[in-house]
């Protein structure tokens, strides 16, 4: 095995720090704390040094930690969205849609005509297992979150459209600065990057070519 690398993970709940070590010690040196400060100060009991990755919770309290009455109210909550996910997923499996029909489309982008053109996914429903997939796996640039209504409360048949309508509206500005950012993203590396790797490759190549006629001669 080759040098064991050292993580400083942060979290709220003292169970997930627990489970996190648990399963992971002996692939990495591991400090876990509820602050990054704790977090650090674990790790250093075991090893010296700075960590070479902080894993930090996204979710997580501004002011203090919470109480462990808190964290359970917060699991059941959890365990209620996930089975509200599920059935929503149901439906959307019954109507045949699902992240493959966005990855056949980005598969057209990449095998097309439109060469080497960059592309986002534009979603309201995806989760984030498809977006972790869809930027690892896919290649795309961004995902961004179709905007949803502020309230969708009695809302039906006209009124709803309109909501959302409305909503697309409000969030026009941000949704333009996010297209912005992505194809600025995408201009330099995602046009030129086999030019540049291609380039790098010609340099060492001429490089190492020079060194066998310098030592031969």
């Amino acid at each position: 095995m080759g040098k064991q690398h050292k993580l400083c993970f942060v979290d709220d709940d003292p169970q997930e720090l627990e489970r996190f070590k648990k399963a992971l010690e002996g692939r990495f040196h591991i400090g876990v704390g509820t602050s990054l400060n704790t977090a650090l100060d674990d790790l250093h009991k075991s090893t010296p040094g700075k960590p070479d990755l902080f894993v930090l919770d996204m979710y997580f309290p501004i002011d203090g930690n919470n109480t462990d009455a808190e964290l359970d109210d917060l699991g059941k909550k959890w365990d209620e969205f996930r089975s509200a996910e599920r059935a929503m997923r149901e439906v959307l499996g019954r109507l045949g849609q699902s992240f493959k029909g966005g990855r056949d489309l980005a598969e057209q982008v990449i095998k097309g005509g439109i060469r080497r053109s960059p592309f986002v996914f534009f979603t309201r429903k995806g989760n984030l297992v498809d977006a972790i997939d869809a930027y690892e796996n896919v290649g795309a640039i961004s995902v961004m979150k179709k905007p949803d209504p502020r309230s969708m409360e009695d809302l039906d048949g006209p009124k709803r459209t309109k909501a959302y309508d409305e909503a697309m509206k409000e969030n026009a500005e941000n949704i333009a600065r996010a297209l912005e950012a992505a194809i600025h993203k995408a201009s330099f590396l995602y046009k030129y990057k086999s030019t540049i790797i291609a380039f790098f490759v010609g340099a060492a190549s001429s490089v190492a070519a020079w060194l066998i006629i310098t030592v031969a001669s």
